[in-house]
This record gives C-alpha cells, structure tokens and sequence, in this order.
C-alpha cells in the first residue's frame, strides 16, 4: 500500500511525457541521517566497524527494497543523496569508502539497471579518488562537480562523458 500513491503520481506524470524520479537517502547519509550523529558514524568506522556494518546491512536492504518498488511503481530513475565529500578532501578515506558504500552503491546500480531503470547519485566534494569507483558501480548520472571543490569541469566532460551523465558544475558563487 505504502507504494499506491507514488504509482498514481508516477503514471500522471509518465501521461504528460516525464521521466520520473523516485528518491532515496544515501548509505553513507542514512547512516548519520537515521542511526547515530555525525561524529560518532565517523569513529565508529574506525573503531567498531562491525556495528557500521550491520547498520548498514539494515539500511541498504531498506533501500534496495524501497528503490525497487518505485521502479516496480513507474519511476525511471532512482536519485539519491550520498555526500561524500567536502570542498577539499573526502569526509572518509577512498578505503572506507570502498569497504563500506560501494558494494551498496553497486548492489543498487546493478538491481535497478536490472529492472530496465537509472541511477542518479548526488554527491558534493572533492571525491576525485573514488570517481573511477563510481564509474564501476554504475552509475547513470553523478552531479555535482563544483569547480570550487578542486573538479577540472574540462576533464570530467573529456574522460567520462561515455561513462555517465555529468549534471551540475556551477560554482556555488555564481548564483551571487
């Protein structure tokens, strides 16, 4: 029942010619958006990363879940927020990142490519070292790629543009 609504939305929308997204709290971000603050995410990793995975075992099997009864209801794409950077560095190192969120980040491309659907991942900061990372879980479309975040626009375009959509890039400052 809890998917009815969203299916009505989506099949109004799919009549006016939409694409439709259907949107998800991250990994990374669910864990501090719904489990423990901030900080105490970020020592957990180091020192009790049992306990990370199991949160996000419970997590990742909640949004696999919900991401394929959106599909299953009409949306074409799944887009969600994942943080994973800030201005200049990483908020975890590319080996966190690799051992804790990217199998999530794969196991969610690949169900939702499977179901004929895309993937669109928010992320903002200067993730440069996880970017081929991203490439290999699959994503769709990756924004945003701020130029005050240390992001070369220029090479994104030239080296991955046969690898996803690029969405995004204006400098925070240019809305000022």
């Amino acid at each position: 029942k809890r998917y009815q609504a969203f299916e009505l939305d989506a099949a109004y929308l799919k009549s006016r010619g939409e694409y439709v997204l259907g949107s998800l709290n991250g990994f990374f971000s669910g864990l501090h958006y719904f489990f423990m603050e901030y900080q105490e995410v970020l020592l957990s990793l180091l020192t009790d990363p049992g306990l990370i995975h199991a949160m996000l075992e419970r997590l990742g099997n909640w949004n696999l879940t919900a991401a394929e009864k959106m599909v299953e209801s009409g949306a074409d794409c799944i887009t969600f927020c994942d943080d994973l950077g800030s201005k200049g560095s990483m908020l975890i190192s590319p080996e966190m990142y690799r051992a804790f969120i990217k199998p999530w980040h794969r196991k969610l491309c690949n169900r939702i490519h499977e179901m004929g659907a895309t993937v669109h991942l928010h992320t903002h900061g200067a993730i440069q070292p996880i970017l081929d990372d991203l490439v290999e879980c699959g994503f769709d479309f990756i924004n945003p790629f701020d130029p005050e975040e240390g992001w070369d626009i220029e090479m994104v375009l030239r080296d991955y543009s046969n690898q996803f959509v690029t969405v995004g890039g204006f400098p925070t400052k240019f809305w000022y």
